[in-house]
């Protein structure tokens, strides 16, 4: 947005310079917009001049006009990494990097104020983190953002095929006369990726549970 001015008896006036009249909302308006190109923004400046009318025509008053020199500073380059693809809601907390230092994480499962980000205080889906840093010396901010995919853990369970009889807090009873018994694992192992399989936590038990593939 541009802040020109115009006094005494001029009536009009007209901007030029930069990349051509076409970068102006309106060449006539002392307050136009000026859209930067991108041969502007590689120069590294632009000069604008503001021009008025000749206000008595053959009289001894002139066109009078005035130049102003925009520097333009370029956005800093900004990139993020740590963040991986695909993450589960029971995930660890990852510590991601921004470049250059001293900028900003947001998002959700950010921590807020770290670089840390938790999947399981991050929601379901695709996740947005953006690293936002500003440059001291010009002032200028850029940012940058990636995605990632944080999925629900799957809810398992599984009862015993032969003798489903839950006792009172929900877990399955066996009586110890009983042969070989078949656990079936909800879902099924069809549905998971290796190693889905049942495993013992007490030792005397790892030798008794034998896998037959389903």
């Amino acid at each position: 947005q541009l802040a020109g001015s115009v006094s005494g008896a001029a009536a009009s006036v007209t901007w030029s310079g930069g990349s051509g009249a076409a970068q102006f909302s309106d060449v006539t308006d002392v307050n136009a917009t000026y859209t930067l190109t991108p041969a502007d923004i590689t120069a590294g400046g632009v000069t604008l001049t503001l021009t008025t009318n000749d206000p008595d025509g053959s009289g001894p008053c002139g066109t009078v006009s005035d130049q102003v020199f925009i520097k333009i500073d370029k956005l800093p380059s900004v990139f993020l990494s740590g963040l991986e693809p695909v993450y589960a809601e029971n995930s660890g907390i990852d510590y991601l990097d921004g470049f250059p230092l001293g900028g900003t994480f947001i998002g959700p499962g950010i921590l807020a104020g770290t670089n840390a980000f938790n999947p399981a205080n991050a929601g379901f889906g695709n996740i947005t983190i953006r690293y936002t840093y500003t440059d001291p010396v010009t002032g200028c901010t850029n940012f940058t953002e990636r995605t990632t995919i944080v999925n629900p853990v799957t809810n398992v369970d599984f009862f015993v095929l032969e003798d489903n009889r839950p006792n009172a807090s929900g877990f399955p009873q066996i009586c110890a006369n009983q042969d070989n018994l078949t656990l079936i694992g909800i879902p099924p192992v069809s549905d998971g990726y290796d190693p889905t399989k049942f495993r013992a936590l007490s030792p005397e038990l790892i030798p008794r549970i034998i896998f037959d593939g389903t």
